[in-house]
């Protein structure tokens, strides 16, 4: 198990990973709603590359699990009380943590959080927000289970989705 940044040359990787995320995802009694070619999309997965930190855990030359790490406070975010406040280059944002079928109950979900926690420390973030739609009940309790606190519900106006009800949690590092 390797835990790192992705680089370009793993976009068709990432595209694969997240094409077979939204495809499970149909499947799944409990799911974020992606839309392969919506969100996520090579383009989005490519800009991200160079404009974010995508964290990949690698097992077997296969992505097992994967995360975007964005800095800054998302813009659906500026109106959310969070309980502490930081300078909006302290804040990181995890977009689209995913873990493969395959490894799911193994402890890679928390192992990957783990690696995301050390980038955004090493990058100087001071926490991490994130968003679980009304309903993802496995990555709220991942998320949880991994220190996150919740912090409150609110209607968030989403670009694939609309507005959606979700949980917002934060991680101090």
């Amino acid at each position: 198990m390797t835990i790192r940044l992705a680089t370009t040359a793993d976009l068709s990787a990432l595209c694969d990973f997240y094409l077979q995320i939204c495809l499970q995802q149909q499947n799944d009694e409990y799911s974020p709603r992606w839309k392969w070619g919506d969100y996520p999309s090579k383009e989005y997965l490519s800009a991200k590359l160079d404009d974010a930190q995508v964290i990949i855990n690698v097992i077997n030359e296969k992505i097992a699990a994967a995360g975007v790490l964005s800095i800054g406070e998302d813009p659906n975010y500026r109106v959310v009380p969070w309980q502490h406040h930081f300078l909006d280059s302290e804040v990181a944002i995890l977009h689209l943590f995913a873990v493969g079928k395959a490894y799911r109950g193994q402890g890679i979900a928390q192992q990957t959080l783990q690696g995301i926690f050390n980038q955004a420390r090493q990058n100087g973030q001071r926490v991490i927000h994130i968003d679980v739609v009304e309903h993802n009940l496995p990555a709220e309790k991942a998320y949880l289970k991994a220190g996150f606190k919740f912090n409150n519900e609110q209607i968030l106006d989403y670009d694939d989705l609309g507005p959606t009800p979700a949980k917002l949690f934060e991680y101090l590092l």
